[in-house]
């Protein structure tokens, strides 16, 4: 990765060049925070001759977009990838920061990355939800409050269990009784997932 800074009609343009993976986009995504901090205004991220761009070093450099409105710094990224960037070209990128409507297209661009890294966690959790036995999230809502009703309902036994209970004679039969109704309660309890199972 190569970085050249510019400055088009006072607007600060960081341009990158070669290949753009996910080790060099956390240094990229450092040094946009410095930048960020450094009293710039108006910023254009130039990654059109970023060859190859990796999804995920796009979704850590998509990231600054948050950072950059805590600076009140207008960020706008530039990539042949129109889904995800603000603008194709520098010099479209350039005109829409002094357009009127460019804080409104910028707040759009970056609402679209964040929906885009939402759908994209869905599906994540979609596929590890299928490839865990297949159950839809229905069955396992479902399973989910029979647990808690069967809990309630042996919390409820055990309350009323430990309010009739009188201290007994201590004799060894009594003890053996203990011991027993102690492992059922354990077994019980490991059962519903209140113990760890042994």
């Amino acid at each position: 990765m190569k970085l050249k800074m510019e400055k088009r009609d006072d607007v600060q343009v960081l341009v990158v060049t070669e290949a753009l993976g996910l080790p060099q986009a956390l240094v990229l995504r450092a040094g946009l925070s410095k930048m960020l901090r450094t009293g710039v205004k108006q910023l254009v991220v130039d990654l059109t001759g970023a060859t190859p761009l990796d999804p995920k070093a796009l979704e850590q450099l998509g990231d600054a977009r948050n950072e950059a409105d805590t600076a009140d710094v207008t960020l706008v990224f530039v990539a042949a990838d129109t889904e995800w960037a603000d603008a194709p070209t520098t010099d479209a990128a350039i005109q829409r920061l002094k357009s009127p409507l460019g804080d409104l297209l910028t707040e759009e661009a970056k609402l679209h990355a964040q929906l885009k890294k939402l759908q994209r966690r869905k599906h994540a959790l979609e596929t590890r939800l299928g490839a865990d036995g297949g159950q839809d999230t229905k069955t396992l809502r479902k399973e989910n409050s029979d647990l808690k009703n069967s809990v309630t309902w042996l919390e409820n036994v055990v309350e009323a269990m430990v309010k009739a209970r009188k201290e007994p004679a201590f004799i060894a039969s009594t003890e053996k009784k203990m011991e027993r109704l102690k492992e059922i309660l354990a077994a019980i309890l490991e059962q519903v997932g209140l113990l760890p199972l042994k």
